[in-house]
């Protein structure tokens, strides 16, 4: 029966070529998929649950990366490529592929919220630190192994492929079966993923999520908590709407993981909460912060009194640049006393606040980082 496949072989190569391309394409695709979806269906399930901010992005992007890589190694790796080569293409695509799994809760994200919000292009919205890089680089390395069985058994695969294929030389259910073989090989990479970064990127939103959550049933619990966060909690608990978003400003993966979390209310408030090795530490009223700093600059550009800001900036609560303060001079006359204030939009750390004064004049402000926050820079408009 080898003898007359490989005759049919040499009287239809360009059929045969083209198949093998497809098959190998679906080889890949199918590792590719599984990888993805048993890492990144849960973690944005986990995300949603605690009401994260962008839970599906990470998804979103991952799954055509995945197949882009995964997908077209297969499609070059399949026969008559040299043995050699098909194995160094895999070993080479599922090792870029870990490393995009690795950071996609950082640069990917970085790359999402560019695309949502085209005026932070370039800027470190979710910065990965060396640890987060080293972690990527052991998900990369264990993903770049298994590469190794990937190319060597997609060369034996789509051979069967094409004897299961029949007549009509098409991918049945056998050929199906046969391809599937990939699958096993993403459980390691996967179980390092989650292991070595997706665990601990989830925790900072989970602890906040979880705290608030239980202030508005049967109390939060101690392990969650501590006392100072829950006094501080239960005070404001009765402003808390069933709806809120967790957005995290900043996160540390080395022991101890320490996390600032900021959670956004429907109804305007928002709390800026530290989280240490899972727990939330100490929150803050950060709505009425940010409603005192903007106060005092839009006095400023009303009057020109810098006083309760340079006392702001000698404190360390907020920093202000020599360009927002020359805007301030030149548009105050726009500014009235009276305005309406609301967090317009946030995304990570860099938060946007809208003020619409009573003339009409409306100003829109770019806030980010922690202690001191950074007031980067207005916009005005009538």
């Amino acid at each position: 029966m080898y003898h007359s496949q490989h005759q049919d072989r040499d009287n239809y190569s360009a059929d045969i070529r083209t198949f093998f391309k497809r098959t190998g394409f679906l080889y890949g695709s199918i590792f590719a998929l599984t990888l993805i979806l048993a890492i990144l269906v849960p973690d944005a399930l986990s995300l949603a649950r605690y009401q994260a901010e962008l839970p599906w992005a990470k998804l979103a992007l991952g799954i055509p990366l995945a197949i882009l890589l995964c997908g077209f190694a297969g499609r070059l790796a399949t026969p008559p490529s040299p043995a050699i080569l098909s194995i160094a293409i895999w070993i080479f695509a599922s090792g870029l592929t870990g490393l995009v799994i690795g950071l996609l809760p950082f640069q990917g994200l970085d790359f999402v919220a560019w695309l949502l919000n085209p005026d932070l292009w370039g800027r470190s919205i979710f910065p990965a630190s060396i640890a987060a890089l080293t972690r990527a680089g052991l998900i990369t390395l264990v993903s770049a192994g298994v590469g190794l069985p990937l190319g060597i058994l997609e060369r034996i695969v789509t051979e069967i492929s094409w004897e299961q294929s029949g007549t009509n030389r098409k991918a049945g259910w056998g050929s199906l079966i046969a391809l599937a073989i990939s699958i096993p090989f993403a459980f390691l990479p996967t179980s390092v993923a989650n292991e070595q970064v997706y665990s601990y990127t989830q925790i900072p939103y989970r602890a906040a999520a979880r705290t608030i959550q239980q202030s508005q049933s049967n109390g939060i619990q101690d392990e969650d908590s501590s006392a100072l966060s829950r006094k501080f909690l239960e005070e404001y608990a009765d402003s808390f709407t069933a709806t809120f978003t967790t957005h995290l400003v900043q996160y540390q993966l080395t022991p101890p993981q320490t996390g600032l979390v900021d959670i956004h209310f429907q109804n305007d408030l928002t709390l800026r909460c530290t989280v240490i090795n899972a727990k939330v530490i100490f929150c803050e009223d950060h709505s009425s912060q940010i409603k005192e700093w903007m106060g005092n600059l839009i006095q400023f550009g009303i009057s020109g009194q810098r006083e309760p800001l340079q006392s702001l900036e000698q404190n360390g609560e907020i920093d202000l640049n020599s360009d927002l303060i020359l805007w301030l001079q030149s548009y105050g006359d726009e500014m009235s006393a009276s305005y309406e204030m609301k967090h317009q939009n946030q995304i990570g750390g860099f938060a946007y606040f809208h003020t619409l004064f009573d003339n009409g004049f409306e100003m829109t402000c770019l806030l980010s980082g922690n202690r001191p926050v950074v007031i980067e820079r207005c916009t005005g408009k009538w």
